[in-house]
């Protein structure tokens, strides 16, 4: 009986082994590509989320317009498109370089029109949807505060 017992198992136990090792890795896995590329998340989601994606379209199709010439807001323009991108895609890296580039665009727009200029209200809205998308970018990826010297 003892001759019948092993001539059973040792079929049975090949059988289990060769299952079992197609199942095990054979090298160390890594996580895919789309999940190592994934940019930070924006810290706002909902109804602030939409919020802020209402507030930069309708300064893309209600403000930039009655600031006259187009072609002379075209850096702003793209900046703000490149931000409601950044909203849609849930991308907090791209938003933060979005907000960086429109505000170097504002602030080279104030500059040329003067302090006194009839679009001062105009900017002073951008500035504010500005501002309202910082809350979006998480703390690690703001830019840190300018400060002036004494």
């Amino acid at each position: 009986m003892k001759h019948r017992t092993s001539a059973v198992v040792s079929p049975l136990l090949a059988l289990a082994l060769g299952a079992c090792a197609t199942d095990a890795p054979t090298t160390a896995t890594e996580p895919p590509a789309a999940e190592v590329a994934k940019a930070p998340s924006l810290s706002v989601q909902g109804e602030p989320l939409a919020a802020l994606q209402s507030a930069v379209s309708d300064a893309i199709s209600r403000v930039l317009p009655s600031l006259g010439d187009a072609a002379a807001h075209a850096p702003l323009r793209a900046a703000l498109a490149r931000a409601d991108q950044a909203l849609a895609a849930d991308d907090a890296r791209a938003l933060a370089g979005a907000l960086r580039a429109a505000r170097a665009a504002l602030a080279a727009e104030r500059e040329a029109v003067g302090p006194d200029a009839a679009v001062g209200p105009d900017l002073d809205a951008l500035l504010l949807v500005l501002d309202g998308l910082d809350t979006a970018v998480p703390a690690a990826l703001a830019s840190p505060a300018v400060t002036e010297a004494p």
